[in-house]
């Protein structure tokens, strides 16, 4: 699924699934739900709510580009468990998107050669987003906040059984992190 061209979208109570290669493999593609894409110069926004995403390859739930918006809630994410073809990403704040991303159970995302991370929710130059309430288990990550606008927020999470951190603060200042649980994770939160 993907809004595009300015559109707006509601996707909601929906189980997106299969949303890969056949056979599955390394390439960067299947997204399960895209808003905006800086690549193609396309913005969006979007509701993203009570759904179960699963057995995609590189994401579930990407929201990317400046002007680009979703509010992501209550939803199933379910990556395909250790892989060693691809790093995928159960949601994904991305090159100035905003975001509010509440109340989700994200899983399922590891790259088993270790040389770089899948994560839970990453957020990769994201505009001011609110990650709050969220539920992340067996990721290499559960939360990568990369070079982060400092009005981003990480409240009240629970991050259990990383690979490496629950949570990681990279390149990025001011950004607020409160009230949330970090339990047999390699690392608990590492900036």
């Amino acid at each position: 699924m993907f809004v595009e061209m300015g559109g707006s979208a509601v996707i909601e109570h929906n189980h997106i699934t299969h949303i890969r290669d056949n056979p599955f493999s390394g390439c960067q593609n299947g997204l399960a739900v895209l808003i905006g894409r800086q690549s193609m110069m396309q913005t969006g926004s979007g509701t993203v709510k009570n759904n179960k995403i699963d057995d995609f390859q590189k994401g579930g739930v990407v929201v990317d580009n400046t002007n680009s918006s979703a509010d992501i809630e209550n939803n199933l994410v379910q990556g395909v468990g250790p892989t060693i073809l691809i790093a995928a990403n159960g949601i994904q704040v991305s090159r100035g998107a905003t975001a509010q991303v509440k109340n989700n159970d994200v899983s399922g995302n590891v790259y088993t050669p270790g040389t770089v991370t899948s994560t839970g929710i990453l957020l990769f130059q994201s505009g001011a987003t609110d990650i709050e309430n969220d539920r992340l288990h067996a990721n290499d990550t559960a939360i990568y906040a990369f070079s982060s606008d400092s009005g981003t927020t990480v409240n009240n999470n629970g991050a259990v059984g990383s690979t490496f951190d629950g949570i990681t603060v990279d390149t990025s200042s001011g950004v607020g992190i409160h009230n949330n649980q970090s339990l047999s994770n390699d690392q608990g939160i590492g900036v």
